[in-house]
């Protein structure tokens, strides 16, 4: 395997007539039953944020009053030329090795350039006042106003499927595929959630007065930022994106009796083979995920070194993030792995696969969480926790995750609500430390874990 940015040998060099596009000498790719060898993908990743963060306090009689802003902006790129690649079967020969030394390819392969060039910014005034109601009751009040614009790319290079639409921008699309500039399609694909107002309360009670028990308990709404995965995904999309292949005469021309497609220009854009292109799709109304965050919490002093706390702890979560395929094929009498693109929804004579992005799965936790402490005193510390917990959900996966298991029954009356596949519902842990000798100063350590 050759470094790219050091050790590569571009096509060219190599007696290839094939267009080279990277910044640096990129050795294409060979494989074979036996080996492989080439450079593999050229990647920059010029991503960077900026964020400013203001916050005034004023205390006023009973009243510590704080107020300020941030703003954070976002840019993420991601620069990747995927290498030229031949592949060597035996077609010829009846050996992958022996073809490769002949120079017989059975493919010939090249995928254009993917540009993720995207930018979001967030804004986040907020208002908090902590009221000393009484002596021994405070009162925590807030709102906080969440803003994130649209993940956008600088070059507009992202599409996306909107049924009944056909594009004016890129007449050749097959039907559905539309991009920024076409009728009724935004910059970002999806619109800005306005609406991202986050409330919070709590308050604290010295119950006994003098410090041995107090009773706390608050509730607040929170909204996720959107991943820029979620722009990242829509530009490896046709006209965007695109792959090229061949069953070349011979290693040496590729493109023998044909064009190069490389350097690919969008404008001059290319779609299919058809059928089967995967394009995916992003639910024009996504937005941010609200999470409701809520505890009670009880806590009691015992002598002057033993503490005890029991607590409930809820989260309850709304519009998180899930992935599925709004084409995948319905099963039905007849269905085999041969006739699964005939059976695809939209277009089956030019989709294939359609990953999709949606915001439209909920969670839930809850918690009973217990732990007892003795500080550090005569020689000794000791602290023990319990939690037992439950925690339910759509879907226990990433962003780009597989997504449901039967997309075309997401969500329906057999879906349900399992629990979460991280989900442990019972945890204890203790730990300790213990002076072993005053004169050395030595200390010994334990930990436990069990759940």
């Amino acid at each position: 395997m050759s470094d790219t940015t050091k050790n590569g040998k571009s096509a060219q060099e190599l007696g290839i007539n094939a267009n080279g596009f990277t910044p640096f000498p990129q050795t294409p790719t060979v494989s074979t039953s036996g080996f492989s060898l080439g450079s593999g993908w050229y990647i920059d990743e010029p991503s960077y944020f900026r964020q400013i963060d203001d916050t005034v306090s004023w205390t006023r009689g009973k009243h510590n009053i704080q107020t300020g802003i941030m703003i954070n902006y976002q840019k993420n790129g991601d620069l990747a030329y995927p290498s030229m690649g031949f592949t060597f079967s035996g077609l010829y020969t009846g050996n992958s090795a022996a073809d490769f030394l002949i120079g017989r390819p059975q493919n010939f392969s090249v995928t254009s350039t993917i540009v993720d060039n995207g930018t979001s910014t967030i804004v986040q005034p907020f208002f908090q006042d902590n009221y000393k109601v009484l002596p021994r009751l405070t009162v925590n009040l807030g709102l906080r106003y969440a803003y994130q614009t649209p993940w956008t790319q600088k070059h507009g290079n992202v599409s996306t499927y909107m049924a009944g639409a056909r594009s004016t921008v890129y007449p050749s699309a097959p039907p559905g595929l539309i991009v920024p500039g076409d009728k009724g399609v935004l910059p970002g694909l999806y619109s800005g959630w306005k609406w991202g107002f986050e409330p919070r309360i709590g308050f604290a009670w010295d119950v006994t007065g003098n410090g041995e028990t107090s009773v706390r308990v608050a509730w607040g709404l929170f909204h996720a930022a959107i991943n820029e995965e979620v722009a990242a995904i829509q530009t490896n999309n046709e006209p965007f994106l695109v792959s090229f292949s061949t069953t070349p005469p011979n290693t040496e021309n590729p493109w023998a009796g044909q064009t190069d497609p490389l350097p690919y220009d969008p404008k001059k854009p290319s779609f299919g083979p058809f059928p089967g292109i995967t394009q995916s799709y992003l639910d024009p109304n996504y937005r941010p995920g609200d999470i409701q965050q809520f505890n009670l919490n009880v806590q009691h002093r015992f002598g002057q070194d033993i503490f005890a706390e029991a607590a409930y702890v809820g989260t309850v979560s709304h519009h998180l993030y899930d992935s599925r395929d709004i084409n995948a094929a319905v099963y039905g009498p007849g269905a085999t792995e041969d006739n699964a693109q005939s059976r695809r929804p939209i277009f089956p004579q030019y989709y294939g696969s359609m990953p999709g992005l949606f915001s439209d799965t909920d969670a839930n936790y809850h918690a009973l969480q217990m732990s007892v402490q003795k500080r550090f005193a005569s020689r000794y510390s000791v602290q023990g926790s319990y939690t037992w917990s439950k925690c339910i959900d759509n879907r226990s996966q990433s962003l780009l995750g597989s997504g449901a298991q039967d997309p075309n029954n997401w969500g329906g009356p057999n879906a349900g609500s399992p629990i979460s596949t991280w989900a442990k519902s019972s945890r204890s842990a203790d730990c300790g430390t213990y002076w072993t000798s005053r004169a050395e100063g030595s200390l010994r350590r334990w930990r436990e874990v069990g759940g």
